[in-house]
């Protein structure tokens, strides 16, 4: 019988974007008949479960046997997002687009706030130019890891960011508050963050018609454009456009069950259907 810890090694890629855009396009996924073949499970069990049960039971196991990123950013979500505060007044990013680096979670509410996470299965190499880059754009950052992990974290990022750690209980320990880097904030990071449609809009919004520029010289001329603003006034339009950004999703966020929010995060994969299909549909 497979060892417990491999089990689970092999199914966290269930909620890979591989996985979900194959299920997207046929309702179907042979990477995930393979892990689930891989994995051993029990036969009366697959005959029985829906999709949804499988991943919410996978991500039960996940939790207490291989807490990888996806674990990580699944809690953030449904303890920060959808525990402390609403969709009605803040949003989420995922996967966001910060200079060189990429951010794990940016959450939006009075202010900006990225959250880096760094499990026991990654590399630490990248943190601090990371650190560097998102506060460039976010008033506030933390890192959220392993209680394990404190110290190494706490050696490697200057004292203005923030610790948060995911507890062997599930639940979510603030260490150290960040603090605001709000001087640090640079408009080109912000401007480079946004794409064509808003920055077209911040700049309508701010400065009324845009010129009209050739193609080539579209980005470059706006950027100087939105360089004249202060970064008061960029920033809290930032805020307004990424909560614009993540309105589009909010539909697939609140029916998706906890083990799939992080997926509908992403808005590419989950539809409001086939939520519900995952619910009735069997998976072999």
């Amino acid at each position: 019988m497979i060892e417990l810890r491999k089990k689970y090694n092999l199914l966290a890629n269930s909620f890979s974007a591989g996985v979900f855009k194959q299920l997207q396009c046929a309702g179907y996924s042979s990477i995930l008949a393979n892990l689930i073949r891989e994995a051993e499970l029990e036969p009366d069990y697959l005959e029985h479960a829906s999709l949804q049960d499988f991943f919410e039971d996978t991500f039960k196991g996940l939790k207490k046997y291989y807490r990888n990123e996806y674990v990580y950013k699944n809690f953030l979500i449904n303890k920060v997002l959808l525990g402390k505060h609403s969709l009605n007044t803040s949003a989420m990013l995922t996967e966001l687009r910060v200079g060189s680096s990429k951010a794990d979670v940016m959450f939006i509410n009075g202010s900006t706030h990225i959250y880096e996470i760094k499990t026991e299965y990654d590399s630490f190499g990248k943190l601090q130019k990371q650190v560097n880059d998102y506060i460039k754009l976010a008033e506030y950052v933390s890192i959220f890891t392993s209680e394990c992990l404190v110290d190494r974290v706490r050696d490697l990022i200057p004292e203005n960011i923030g610790i948060i750690t995911l507890t062997k209980r599930g639940t979510l320990r603030t260490v150290t508050k960040p603090k605001s880097n709000f001087d640090k904030i640079d408009k080109e990071t912000l401007f480079d963050t946004l794409r064509k449609d808003e920055f077209l809009s911040v700049l309508k919004e701010l400065h009324g018609e845009v010129p009209e520029y050739p193609s080539a010289l579209l980005r470059r001329e706006c950027k100087k454009l939105f360089m004249k603003f202060s970064k008061e006034t960029l920033h809290k339009e930032l805020l307004h456009i990424m909560k614009e950004r993540a309105s589009k999703i909010q539909g697939q966020i609140s029916s998706a069950p906890y083990s799939l929010k992080s997926i509908a995060l992403s808005g590419k994969y989950l539809t409001h259907d086939q939520i519900l299909a995952f619910k009735l549909n069997k998976f072999i």
